[in-house]
């Protein structure tokens, strides 16, 4: 009896957990960077950041002085951005939004700063 009643709301949970996060619209940035920058690289010492608007994507990776963009896809507790070049990025969507985990890199949005 108990197996009963607990299967319809672990089919409820499943679910829940399955579905994608809509990042749409918001902003995300890595940890800011203290060095400063590599003679040369003007740039290179910068936070990364990521800005999310309708499949479309504005990026800077950390510690780079280029920005790129591209476009993106949320599968679940994934969001997979493939840039101009055709090179995949996947980070993990941690906290309920909040941060997105990618290359050893944490990304935590706007709103919920370091």
């Amino acid at each position: 009896m108990k197996f009963k009643i607990l299967l319809p709301f672990l089919s409820m949970l499943s679910l829940m957990q399955c579905a994608s996060m809509d990042i749409t619209g918001n902003k995300y940035y890595s940890k800011p960077i203290k060095s400063g920058p590599k003679p040369g690289f003007e740039g290179a010492a910068q936070s990364g950041q990521l800005n999310f608007n309708e499949g479309r994507v504005t990026f800077i990776l950390p510690r780079s002085d280029q920005k790129n963009a591209g476009t993106y896809t949320v599968k679940g507790d994934a969001v997979e951005i493939r840039d101009l070049q055709g090179k995949m990025h996947t980070f993990t969507i941690k906290d309920k939004g909040k941060v997105l985990i990618g290359d050893g890199e944490e990304y935590r949005r706007s709103d919920y700063p370091w």
